[in-house]
């Protein structure tokens, strides 16, 4: 179980200062929009993850006029039967400096050793486009699944991303016209091995995943619905390295590298329809939070750990009724809502909290 004991927060987005003790079970954080929910919510992401929830320079969460921005937690993380503290501290340096991260007052050097120590899952609004956007979203949500299976996955995207770089930048310097075909093939062969093992870690994660992802969604629902999800690939038989010598001549000509795992999608279907398309806001967004809720399981069943979960502006375009069928499905642990208006009746936070400019007052229950 992942559990943040406390929070505290020096000039970070809208904060100047914040000493928050939290509890153990469901947390309400309740105020007008712009008030500072989503950025507490941020906070708590970037200290559990080493960078932003959303897609944003980390200059971005530096409060207008301050130099730094400074998070600080405790999380009490394991077993239940072993659990240990971690002290975890975030420096935000304006640019050009560098972020510093320590756990335990001790340096850490990879960011991502943060995921192997504690364990979160998150929705923000922003996650409604893995049901409305474009193929990136659906991408992310099978890579964090593979990596809720095996953390060795977290090592097969990063190189699959060095790979390309690589790959893409020989192709922009050759414009369209490549004299030496051999880094090229070198490059074609790496790309080969990384592209075969992420697509099959994704295959993987999708056929554990799927089962989840529908049992959230009829539990949101309340009824049953069909829920498919089918992987496309972005290149044709099963021999990837000839794809890529068919796809080579396209590759020169546009500079990059037009088929592989990076430009893969999830298709996903409601009832027979495509969700993108067909589907209303509000089975789109119980969609989205299916499939966070359905990531949030696995790890649970898989690593014997209930994750913290962070839920920020998770009623809105639901009906009262989907409302209150997901507070009640909402797992057992540690949980933080945002909302602006008040939870259905059948929620039953342990602490609520009003925010109003960056100011947090304890509501009596």
């Amino acid at each position: 179980m992942t559990v943040l004991k406390f929070l505290e927060l020096q000039d970070f987005r809208n904060y100047v200062n914040l000493n928050l003790q939290l509890s153990p079970g469901l947390t309400l954080l309740t105020g007008k929009n712009g008030s500072g929910k989503t950025n507490l919510i941020e906070s708590i992401g970037f200290l559990a993850r080493g960078s932003p929830l959303r897609n944003m320079p980390a200059d971005g969460l530096i409060r207008n006029g301050a130099e730094q921005a400074i998070i600080r937690g405790e999380f009490a993380v394991g077993k239940t039967a072993g659990q240990r503290n971690l002290l975890v501290e975030a420096q935000l340096p304006r640019h050009p400096k560098r972020l510093r991260l320590q756990v335990n007052r001790q340096p850490l050097a990879r960011r991502s050793d943060l995921r192997s120590l504690m364990r979160i899952t998150a929705f923000l609004p922003g996650h409604l486009v893995v049901v409305q956007g474009g193929p990136d979203g659906r991408r992310d949500f099978l890579d964090e699944a593979a990596i809720a299976i095996s953390p060795a996955a977290t090592e097969t995207q990063a190189d699959l991303q060095r790979i390309l770089r690589q790959r893409n930048a020989l192709l922009r310097q050759a414009k369209g016209m490549l004299t030496n075909s051999m880094s090229l093939d070198v490059w074609d062969e790496q790309l080969t091995a990384v592209a075969v093992a992420c697509t099959d870690q994704r295959l993987k994660a999708l056929q554990r995943a799927v089962g989840y992802v529908v049992v959230a969604y009829q539990q949101i629902a309340g009824e049953e619905v069909d829920v498919e999800m089918r992987y496309e690939r972005s290149w044709q038989g099963e021999d990837f390295l000839r794809a890529l010598a068919d796809a080579r001549h396209d590759d020169l000509r546009r500079g990059l590298t037009t088929i592989g795992p990076h430009r893969d999608d999830l298709h996903l279907r409601l009832g027979n329809l495509p969700a993108r398309t067909h589907a209303s806001q509000g089975e789109q967004r119980t969609l989205a939070l299916a499939m966070r809720l359905a990531l949030h399981q696995m790890q649970t069943d898989i690593h014997g750990e209930v994750p913290l979960l962070l839920l920020d502006d998770v009623l809105s375009e639901l009906d009262t009724q989907r409302s209150e069928r997901l507070i009640e499905a909402l797992p057992a642990g540690q949980a933080i809502v945002t909302s602006a208006t008040p939870l259905p009746e059948v929620a039953k936070p342990d602490e609520t909290f009003m925010i109003s400019e960056a100011v947090l007052t304890l509501s009596p229950n």
